[in-house]
């Protein structure tokens, strides 16, 4: 996992918004959909009162990604967009606190646009 890290920007600020990056192996026979839902599952283990409010397909770059937007314990927000390319499946999860979340979009959208598997 490779991981950035948005430091704390006061005394009032509590969370650190965050960009992170899982690459694995996929074990023989899984497909897209299996590697969605193993990644999913391990987002969702992140905490209790975890949500999804939107399920959609996009791109980044040539590939087609699953991309789910979710909240945490009604705290934290965050966007995850997962890539499965040859036998390795790649996810990318973007979060930060609920009330702060959009001010870092741009930001966020800019690094997953860059995103390329070579």
């Amino acid at each position: 996992m490779v991981q950035a890290t948005n430091p704390l920007e006061g005394s009032g600020d509590q969370f650190n918004e965050i960009i992170n990056v899982i690459k694995e192996e996929l074990p023989p026979g899984m497909d897209f959909e299996g590697y969605c839902t193993i990644s999913i599952n391990n987002v969702s283990q992140s905490g209790s009162m975890f949500s999804i409010y939107r399920d959609t397909r996009t791109t980044i770059g040539k590939h087609v990604v699953k991309h789910i937007k979710w909240t945490l314990q009604s705290v934290v927000k965050g966007e995850s967009y997962i890539i499965v390319e040859g036998r390795r499946g790649y996810t990318i999860n973007c979060m930060g606190h609920l009330d702060q979340f959009n001010k870092y979009q741009e930001i966020f959208n800019q690094v997953i646009q860059s995103f390329r598997v070579e």
